[in-house]
């Protein structure tokens, strides 16, 4: 009995039913070597995250002393901003109004907006826990 399904004295028959299934055993084989591939990334990767939990901790600690610079030059950045502007020329052309409205505005009621859409949002994600 022939392993072919086709007319069983079909020469045509048989030899296309050998060259697809040597087209599945190939594919196999090449399947077969993508998995081992994607096996050996993988420890690749299993192994790389224990020198990068080694580098997570060396920035945290960089991370951590920059804080004081950052709050240092953004206490310039505004003070710098008082100093320079003309608050009675800016109130004489009606500028200060502006300014003022602009304060009440957003005091008023675009950081509450502000505040219920991100809780609408995001009332239920949880921020991530990083631990050593």
């Amino acid at each position: 009995m022939s392993l072919c399904p086709f007319r069983p004295h079909s020469k045509i028959a048989e030899l296309s039913f050998i060259f697809f299934y040597m087209q599945y055993v190939t594919e196999k084989s090449q399947i077969t070597e993508k998995v081992e591939e994607y096996r050996a990334k993988i420890n690749e990767l299993k192994n790389s995250i224990s020198y990068e939990k080694n580098i997570q901790s060396a920035a945290n600690n960089a991370a951590s002393g920059t804080n004081a610079l950052r709050v240092l030059f953004f206490l310039f950045t505004f003070f710098t901003i008082g100093v320079v502007s003309n608050f009675k020329n800016l109130w004489k052309e009606r500028i200060g109004k502006l300014a003022l409205a602009y304060f009440v505005c957003l005091f008023g009621f675009i950081i509450w907006i502000g505040l219920l859409i991100s809780w609408i949002f995001f009332h239920r994600v949880k921020p991530p826990v990083i631990s050593d």
